[in-house]
């Protein structure tokens, strides 16, 4: 975490937003699930942990009927390679969902084919393990700016909650750094 990565931006965004951006983490290795939402929660997000991609889609499903009980996430994170249910499958079986939350995909693998058909599924970024806690931290709020200001350009009326919660913090408008 850089200096400007402050408990302070991490409160401006939840006064404006009313709570923390929700992301919803997908991976099947315990040791790395745990030290990722331990990052994005220092980074002021809350983390729903799910340990593979079945599991997400039954809660997204359920989230979308039970939407009072059950927070619909904001953002995706998931892991690419996981048993039985890939981050792949995962993307496609959420294809049609809408509205669709932005979806960070992440492998070891250096394959350009399977980076490829992640984004042809609709990821927003594929990123390469190990992931250092800047990089992840920096790309979900590039991902997170850069769907509000689609969600901000597509509406007529007032800008959504977070977009003004992102202005509110400070945070830098979205770019594209080499992930």
């Amino acid at each position: 975490m850089t200096d400007g990565d402050t408990p302070a931006k991490a409160d401006n965004l939840v006064q404006a937003v009313g709570k923390e951006p929700t992301v919803l983490l997908v991976e099947d290795d315990d040791n790395v699930r745990e030290l990722l939402a331990a990052v994005l929660r220092a980074s002021g997000y809350d983390v729903i942990e799910l340990g593979d991609g079945i599991e997400a889609l039954n809660y997204l499903a359920a989230s979308s009927v039970y939407h009072d009980a059950l927070p619909r996430p904001d953002l995706i994170i998931s892991d690419i390679q996981m048993p039985t249910f890939t981050g792949l499958d995962l993307l496609a079986g959420m294809r049609e969902s809408r509205p669709r939350p932005p979806i960070i995909l992440f492998t070891g693998h250096n394959d350009p084919e399977l980076h490829a058909e992640a984004y042809r599924l609709g990821a927003d970024r594929v990123l390469r393990k190990p992931l250092s806690p800047e990089v992840l931290v920096q790309v979900v709020r590039e991902v997170l700016v850069a769907r509000a200001h689609e969600f901000s350009a597509s509406q007529d009326s007032e800008e959504p909650a977070l977009m003004i919660a992102f202005e509110a913090a400070n945070l830098p408008p979205a770019g594209n750094p080499n992930t």
